[in-house]
């Protein structure tokens, strides 16, 4: 009889625990239209009224923005980048941000290559910019790697245009954290998912 009690015990506890991390993983959070929820390996972030899904790590903290009425932006800061962000500047000494931005905008790829090649640094560093195009979601899309010399360092910019807003994907990259968070970005890519 006293294993009976001890199995019941058991089994009650084990159903608890799998119904708090049911609720755990389930959870949803909404950001100005922006939906994040956690799921298997990653938070799904979705943008269902602009047709945008996307995932990225666990631990990356959501930070959303208004800029305007029609215009908003998510940030997720990586757990390093959390502890050394500027509050008033994209500068951060460790770690990975990454922001994306839907902005109502009619423009193409040569003129995103354009504005992307008239970049200039505050620093009055030299600036160094590498233009490519890219497939996301089966769309074209430009992916730039501005330099800003030593202070900021690289930035990672995806900027994705359809026939009336630009889908934007922007890394900043703490100095010392560039390989760590480029690879991060470029699996980030993988997840995007443009209608």
């Amino acid at each position: 009889m006293n294993k009976q009690i001890v199995a019941g015990i058991t089994v009650l506890i084990i159903a608890v625990i799998g119904i708090a991390a049911f609720c755990l993983f389930k959870k949803e959070t909404n950001y100005y239209g922006y939906t994040v929820k956690m799921v298997s390996g990653g938070k799904l972030v979705e943008n269902r009224k602009e047709g945008l899904s996307m995932k990225v790590p666990n631990d990356w903290e959501p930070k959303p923005k208004s800029l305007s009425d029609s215009k908003y932006q998510i940030d997720f800061f990586s757990p390093e980048a959390l502890s050394t962000a500027k509050p008033v500047s994209n500068v951060i000494e460790q770690g990975c941000k990454l922001t994306t931005l839907i902005s109502p905008q009619k423009t193409n790829l040569k003129e995103i290559e354009d504005q992307n090649n008239s970049a200039e640094s505050p620093t009055g560093e030299s600036v160094k910019v590498k233009n490519e195009i890219i497939d996301i979601s089966g769309k074209k899309g430009v992916k730039s790697i501005t330099d800003y010399g030593s202070l900021i360092g690289s930035v990672i910019t995806v900027d994705v245009p359809t026939d009336n807003k630009v889908y934007s994907f922007i890394m900043y990259q703490g100095t010392k954290s560039e390989e760590q968070c480029s690879k991060a970005f470029n699996d980030f890519l993988q997840t995007v998912s443009i209608k």
